[in-house]
């Protein structure tokens, strides 16, 4: 007894390789669209919690600073980064 649809003809009730292949594309572009948003996301913290001042010193910026002025400026970005990612988890 042949089961239904497996009669042995190719191209008989298989998934179109151009619908499977554009669904792939879309995945795939999908992905790289969500990893230059998170990427410009990133550079976009950076620069409001920093500033240029962050690429043309290096870390001399950070030596000449008091201390009560560095530790905003420290612990803020990954503190606010932790807060968003919690709260997409609680929220979404």
């Amino acid at each position: 007894m042949v089961p239904a649809g497996a009669s042995g003809e190719p191209g008989e009730d298989d998934e179109p390789e151009a619908v499977v292949l554009l669904i792939a594309c879309g995945i795939g572009l999908a992905t790289g669209g969500g990893v230059v948003l998170f990427n410009w996301a990133i550079h976009g913290i950076q620069e409001a919690a920093w500033g240029p001042v962050l690429l043309s010193q290096g870390g001399e910026w950070a030596r000449s600073m008091p201390k009560t002025d560095l530790w905003p400026l420290i612990v803020a970005p990954p503190a606010i980064g932790q807060l968003s990612l919690k709260c997409s988890r609680v929220f979404c």
